[in-house]
């Protein structure tokens, strides 16, 4: 709600920049209210939405909020199979992005990650598993410049962090995945990739896809002879993921 609306809470009636000052200060333009909850619009723009373009969903784990955003009810999420719709008809070769990018059920899987969260990992009202930076293949961390174009360079003016969870979604976190050692040996590894909400969000999709290895490039192969055929793994495993 804008600043000057009245703040449906506030017993006086008053608008927002008086009955909340502190949060209104300066020009901020308002804030989203929801079941006395203030989430305030830091940024000098007339909308107040927590959307923004190309956001699918956000979760404020510290609000109790998941919001699905308009480009998660557009045409191509609509038309992306999910891994239930394409569990038996996915292919030799076939990209794991192809069902997991747009796909509704991977983006609720994870906001379901962030929203549940990790223990430990900063209270019962900030609980989040975050969107680690993206490292490439030797482990350095990469950013996003102004142009919209990748780079590893922190130096550049106007770089920000670039999340896992963006375009070509297996190789970010496949990149994160893997060890380093030197100067890039903080920026992933294990405790990293398992600490990302679209690892989660992946690995649901490999499980339930699970006619295919998916391992290592994000491509469906068969498994090699090694590997345990189905009607020796426990639990009925097929019968149960089918």
């Amino acid at each position: 709600m804008p600043r000057y609306d009245n703040d449906p809470h506030d017993p006086a009636g008053r608008p927002l920049r008086e009955s909340r000052p502190k949060e209104m200060a300066g020009q901020t333009a308002g804030a989203w209210v929801y079941k006395k909850r203030y989430l305030v619009n830091a940024v000098k723009q007339e909308n107040t939405g927590l959307c923004r373009p190309g956001v699918f969903a956000v979760t404020l784990t510290r609000n109790d909020f998941i919001i699905f955003c308009t480009p998660s009810f557009e045409d191509k999420v609509a038309q992306t199979k999910s891994a239930v719709d394409a569990k038996d008809g996915a292919q030799k070769d076939d990209a794991l992005d192809t069902y997991s990018a747009t796909s509704l059920s991977r983006i609720m899987v994870h906001e379901l990650a962030h929203w549940f969260g990790g223990d430990k990992s900063g209270g019962s009202e900030n609980r989040n598993v975050p969107d680690q930076q993206a490292v490439g293949k030797e482990g350095a961390l990469v950013y996003q410049k102004p142009d919209g174009k990748r780079t590893t360079d922190a130096s550049i003016p106007g770089v920000k962090k670039y999340v896992t969870c963006t375009i070509d979604n297996f190789l970010w976190v496949s990149n994160l995945a893997r060890s380093h050692e030197g100067p890039n040996a903080g920026n992933c590894g294990p405790s990293k990739a398992t600490f990302t909400a679209e690892s989660y969000a992946l690995f649901a999709l490999m499980s339930y896809m699970d006619d295919w290895d998916w391992a290592n490039d994000g491509k469906a192969k068969a498994f090699v002879d090694e590997m345990i055929p189905y009607e020796r793994l426990p639990n009925n495993k097929k019968v149960r993921l089918g």
